[in-house]
């Protein structure tokens, strides 16, 4: 699949690994948290183990066996979720009609790559508890002296994983945001022309039939002619690629200027178009003139460019008269006189940041295949037999496809990102409700080991207040550190993400205010029930409870 895919497709689908390697890691310090919680709560049965002969490589063994135990349990449920959750994908994306190498499924090497992912996090998850639970003063704990420093040294490191964990949380939580906001209001882009009563189709020709480019030209040329004369058409035009979905982008050469390498040369999109594709978008030159029937295949051969590359080229020029060809050692192109300039509409996708670009006239350029656009004032569909009907009177082993309305088309072109940003939502809510669920278990440890001393600050006139506040202040100092961490690891990340987040600012301060405070929420609630379950117990009970 990698060789069908082009650079930002592999960026998403890494970006993707990176998000599901972050989830991992916060699931596996969750479990490293709870492996050590119960180690500790364990401190004195090891010991007596030590003391009757137990070896230190036994002790971690046995808290390993029970990491693996429970690695084995979530790798079930875990390839059952998967199994259903690729049914699920594979079913959303049928309608799409995807290419026929998108294959998804729980393939040999898959799950050879998560029973092997399992082993490494159920060994990172159970290592380091072992490790620390291992190293226990056997005199110290046997003598119930050195409990609480074994606790604290336990304690500080259960916080720092927590640490990690908000800081990991984070990152995926501002991508998330950001792809979600991204889909928001790319819904409501405005593309510079109006979107909806327009009809678009493709039609191929193939070379067997048309072999040279001026056959292919006049045949485009003979449908648009046939299209506009028929009733509901407003205008009609055709283009190597839709407006609004991104485009081709071809090296080019400007009149007067030397270029030592092929590096050198300037890129621009590249469109191939038919006369009244401006018009059916609404559009008019600011310079010039459009393409017209006098521009044949005999005639001069000529170019219009989008005004930001009028601009870069010519700062300061009149661009009419001026000349370009493409760069491309394939083609021989011959130097094409510019004839107009048209305004930098949205052509090239909600996601293209740089709108210059340049247009060749099909009957000069041709083309294998084109895209029409009809404008219309009724609903588009209704034109579909119309249209169909048209193509079989020129030639009736001519096809066409990809039929559909241009907002259609506009969707189904952003519906992968939108389908990868749902899926992304779905990590940053798993990651968002395991941290809350490791702050709250470190808060419940923590109180658990304080419950004497809880009780005793009560008993001698401490205010519960006083003594939540001391609970809570504890979950305060690892969010603020979590997020001192992770805010700046998202916006490194947030720069990485900005060719699929776009229009938002990959550094969208809105985004990361709403992820700080929806971080700080989760953690207060987290805090807040274990804290709140300590001031209700009674200051006698807890006095006599041998924690």
């Amino acid at each position: 699949m990698h060789r069908f895919l082009d650079k930002p497709a592999r960026a998403l689908l890494y970006t993707m690994l990176g998000a599901v390697c972050c989830v991992l890691l916060i699931a596996c310090i969750n479990v490293a948290s709870l492996i050590m919680s119960r180690a500790t709560q364990r401190t004195r049965e090891i010991a007596i183990r030590t003391a009757l002969g137990a070896a230190r490589r036994q002790v971690i063994a046995q808290i390993l066996t029970e990491s693996l135990l429970l690695a084995l349990v979530g790798t079930g449920a875990g390839l059952g979720l998967a199994w259903e959750g690729i049914a699920l994908f594979n079913r959303a994306i049928v309608a799409k009609d995807p290419p026929t190498w998108i294959h998804i499924a729980l393939d040999p090497p898959a799950l050879l790559f998560t029973l092997g992912a399992t082993l490494a996090a159920a060994v990172m998850s159970g290592l380091v508890p072992a490790m620390q639970v291992s190293r226990t003063q056997l005199n110290e704990v046997l003598k119930d002296e050195g409990r609480a420093s074994t606790s604290l040294r336990l304690g500080w490191l259960s916080r720092t994983v927590v640490v990690a964990e908000l800081a990991l949380s984070c990152t995926l939580l501002v991508a998330t945001g950001l792809m979600l906001k991204s889909i928001v209001l790319a819904r409501s882009a405005d593309f510079g022309f109006a979107t909806t009563h327009m009809l678009t189709f493709r039609v191929p020709l193939f070379e067997a039939n048309f072999p040279r480019p001026v056959d292919r030209g006049a045949f485009y040329q003979r449908l648009l002619e046939r299209l506009r004369e028929q009733p509901g058409v407003e205008a009609a035009g055709a283009t190597t690629v839709l407006p609004a979905i991104e485009a081709d982008s071809e090296a080019f050469a400007v009149d007067g200027r030397a270029y030592a390498t092929d590096a050198d040369y300037p890129v621009a999109h590249s469109d191939v178009i038919s006369e009244g594709v401006f018009a059916a978008l609404g559009a008019r030159p600011l310079a010039g003139r459009e393409f017209g029937r006098l521009d044949t295949a005999g005639s001069q051969p000529v170019a219009i460019v989008t005004q930001s590359l009028a601009r870069k080229m010519w700062p300061g020029e009149d661009p009419i008269g001026k000349r370009l060809r493409l760069a491309s050692s394939k083609t021989h192109d011959t130097w094409r006189t510019v004839i107009g300039v048209m305004p930098d509409l949205r052509l090239y996708g909600i996601g293209d940041k740089k709108p210059e670009g340049f247009f060749l006239p099909v009957t000069q350029a041709g083309a294998v295949r084109l895209s029409f656009a009809i404008r219309t004032p009724q609903d588009p569909l209704s034109l579909v037999p119309m249209v169909r009907a048209q193509v079989a009177a020129l030639d009736k082993d001519t096809p066409i496809y990809f039929v559909k309305t241009m907002e259609q088309a506009i969707a189904d072109d952003r519906y992968f990102n939108n389908l990868f940003s749902a899926v992304f939502a779905i990590f940053g809510v798993a990651a968002l409700v395991l941290a809350a669920v490791g702050i709250y278990g470190v808060i419940a440890f923590s109180v658990q080991r304080r419950t004497q001393e809880i009780g005793l600050r009560i008993a001698l006139g401490a205010q519960r207040g006083d003594v939540m506040a001391m609970l809570l202040r504890q979950g305060a100092v690892q969010l603020a550190l979590g997020l001192a961490l992770g805010l700046p690891a998202a916006a490194g990340v947030s720069r990485g993400l900005s060719d699929f987040v776009y229009p938002v600012a990959p550094g969208d301060p809105a985004v990361f205010a709403m992820v700080a405070a929806g971080l700080s929420l989760v953690a207060l609630l987290a805090c807040l029930v274990p804290s709140q379950r300590a001031m209700d117990v009674d200051p006698n009970v807890a006095l006599r409870c041998d924690a």
